[in-house]
């Protein structure tokens, strides 16, 4: 009789249980959540950077040191990666600047009206003549432009070569590394100019100007990045939309005989230069 009462319960229980594994089933009653496995967190997560395009996350190629002082005291460098498969020319550009290997012509100088003007193009040019067999570096170059929170232009190069004509070559598209990205290094696309730009935070805006992405600052030394888009900039000296891009004929100094309004717009109050450059593959 025990056995037999025990029999029945363990049938009772079991449609019991049959009963709750049908109800939650059962079409209009929801089942409870459940936690994702870690595979399929993994999955979801490369599907959604496959719609992306970001910069690389470690160093794997020719890797370009910075050293810099900021306000004549030396400060930490800043290290680019070259990231040359997305416009390979570009990158070469750069390097050649870089390794001081590049070289540029000394331009045609247009005597200005002033005679002040005139005796000072004069003298750049009579440098440039002298020195045309030293090939342009960015040694001695400087940090000249601060728009913060959207780019750090670097490139400004020596006044010994203030006089040379930055050489130009056919355009390349580039790859899909966009220059809006935090830590991307860009040139101007096609060459045409010694400086280059460095984007402290994500801005689309540098998109739509004529840049291609040569490197990446290293994720390390983003922090060094960040102290430098940090220094306080003029921006209040004139009303401007967006700053001329690079290339663009822009006054090295507010000079008397020069009354370009942009001379010193987003100039960094601190002065940082480049003292050393280093490349290393």
């Amino acid at each position: 009789m025990r056995a037999f009462i025990l029999a029945a319960a363990i049938s009772s229980r079991a449609a019991s249980l049959d009963n709750v594994r049908h109800r939650i089933a059962a079409p209009g009653i929801a089942a409870a959540p459940t936690l994702p496995t870690r595979r399929a967190l993994l999955g979801a997560a490369a599907a959604a950077a496959a719609n992306s395009v970001v910069l690389p996350a470690k160093a794997a190629g020719t890797l370009v040191t910075l050293e810099l002082n900021v306000a004549r005291a030396p400060s930490a460098p800043l290290r680019i990666e070259i990231l040359p498969e997305n416009a390979p020319k570009s990158a070469e550009y750069f390097l050649a600047l870089c390794r001081g290997t590049l070289r540029a012509r000394c331009a045609d100088v247009d005597e200005p009206g002033l005679a002040r003007a005139a005796a000072s193009a004069r003298a750049q040019e009579r440098i440039c003549l002298d020195q045309q067999g030293i090939d342009v570096n960015l040694v001695n170059s400087q940090m000249w432009r601060l728009v913060p929170d959207k780019r750090v232009d670097f490139g400004r190069i020596d006044s010994s070569f203030a006089a040379r004509e930055p050489p130009s070559f056919t355009a390349e598209a580039g790859g899909d590394l966009r220059p809006s990205q935090r830590g991307a290094v860009s040139v101007k696309r096609g060459g045409g100019a010694f400086e280059f730009t460095i984007t402290p935070k994500t801005n689309p805006g540098l998109d739509k100007e004529e840049l291609v992405v040569i490197g990446r600052v290293l994720d390390e030394d983003l922090p060094v990045l960040d102290a430098l888009n940090a220094i306080p900039a003029k921006k209040d000296l004139v009303s401007l939309g967006d700053v001329p891009p690079l290339g663009s004929k822009i006054a090295r100094a507010c000079e008397y005989a020069n009354p370009d309004a942009t001379c010193a717009q987003f100039k960094p109050l601190k002065r940082v230069v480049v003292s050393g450059v280093a490349v290393a593959s």
